[in-house]
């Protein structure tokens, strides 16, 4: 009995001092991430600070509430910041895989060039506040993109993209400077690009907006949208079935639209770049990059 009660009394102060181990590594590194994240923000050219800053050792991930940029133009905030930390991160080298997520984040609505495109839906409020996640993996000579983007009473936007050729110590040499970027346009294609439109309201907003400019109902402004959109594709087969008939379902019920770039090969990016700085016909770019627009209803 005295021999079992001292294998508990051992076990116990064995799980306590594993317990107390595994708090004080994560405090000494919760210490040392802050610190530089903190040494970090100082540098910035603009003021930044932030409420808390957690570090989570069992999923190696970072929590940071209320990170806030401003300078006397602009101010940023993020409600809640989750940075998935790869086990590489303490490396100096591109993670093999990599995820970020904001909640709560409020932008300026003329933040990145949006003011023109929200002024035209009608959008009059300054900020705009979205729920963003973002992450890629590479995977061999491959990389995979993935990002969500979350407006509220306007929409969201999911975007998917793969790219061969392009792989971990590629994407390394190019951060540090030792490849130009067109030798990465060279050898990077494009597999596959998909973008997935969710509307919350957006699209009710632009018709009462242009409603509102030219004297008329919501829905007379759809129905006239609707006629231009007829006219347009009218005997132009291809793109009627790949493009128009889509939108016009969508215009119809404003749902989910969804953009998929599906080429028969993977098309090289240099190849794409001069075939935009050339400006080429729609039925060029459906036919060369496998475009088609689906509802998602």
């Amino acid at each position: 009995m005295e021999r079992k009660a001292k294998l508990i009394l051992t076990a116990l102060l064995f799980v306590g001092a594993v317990v107390s181990s595994y708090f004080a590594v994560e405090t000494y590194a919760n210490y040392t991430l802050e610190k530089k994240f903190a040494n970090r923000l100082s540098k910035l050219p603009l003021y930044a600070s932030y409420r808390k800053f957690h570090y989570n050792l069992l999923k190696n991930d970072v929590e940071i509430d209320d990170l806030t940029f401003k300078d006397s133009r602009t101010y940023i905030c993020v409600g809640k910041l989750y940075i998935d930390l790869p086990f590489t991160a303490r490396k100096k080298e591109v993670p093999q895989a990599f995820s970020v997520k904001a909640e709560d984040l409020e932008l300026p609505s003329d933040f990145l060039g949006f003011r023109e495109l929200l002024r035209f839906v009608g959008y009059r409020n300054p900020f705009v506040t979205v729920n963003f996640v973002s992450s890629y993996s590479f995977k061999g000579n491959s990389i995979e993109v993935s990002s969500t983007a979350v407006a509220r009473r306007l929409g969201g936007i999911n975007l998917e993209l793969k790219l061969e050729g392009i792989d971990r110590k590629l994407t390394q040499e190019f951060l540090e400077g030792r490849i130009p970027v067109r030798y990465i346009e060279e050898k990077g294609a494009l597999k596959e690009f998909k973008l997935t439109y969710k509307d919350f309201g957006l699209f009710q907003q632009f018709l009462s907006f242009v409603g509102s400019q030219e004297g008329q109902k919501p829905d007379k402004v759809k129905e006239e949208l609707k006629r231009s959109i007829v006219q347009a594709i009218r005997r132009r087969g291809e793109i009627a079935e790949r493009v128009g008939l889509p939108l016009l379902l969508f215009v119809d019920n404003p749902d989910c639209l969804k953009v998929e770039v599906k080429p028969p090969f993977p098309i090289k990016i240099s190849q794409l770049v001069d075939m935009a700085s050339k400006r080429p016909k729609v039925e060029e770019i459906i036919k060369t990059l496998n475009l088609r627009l689906t509802t998602c209803n």
